[in-house]
């Protein structure tokens, strides 16, 4: 799994498990800093519920993508809420 790009105002994650697969999704335009280590720890708990790596993707995408979505300013910075 591999996160983090961006083209075109589109966020794309790429998953290998033998053959690529890319998920893709509109850009929230929410600048913030540590969202790859949101998803990690989203992928993480949805390992720990049981889910197999290739279904926990989604759910830790979408959760990540609530969280830039609600983001907050606090001074000079964007927090997830």
């Amino acid at each position: 799994f591999r996160s983090g790009g961006r083209r075109n105002g589109v966020a794309f994650d790429v998953f290998f498990d033998g053959a690529f697969e890319i998920f893709e999704h509109a850009l929230v335009s929410a600048e913030m800093r540590g969202t790859g280590c949101l998803l990690s720890d989203a992928l993480a708990a949805e390992l720990a519920r049981g889910a197999p790596v290739r279904e926990a993707i989604e759910p830790a995408r979408a959760y990540v993508r609530r969280k830039l979505e609600n983001a907050r300013d606090l001074g000079s910075m964007r927090v997830a809420d």
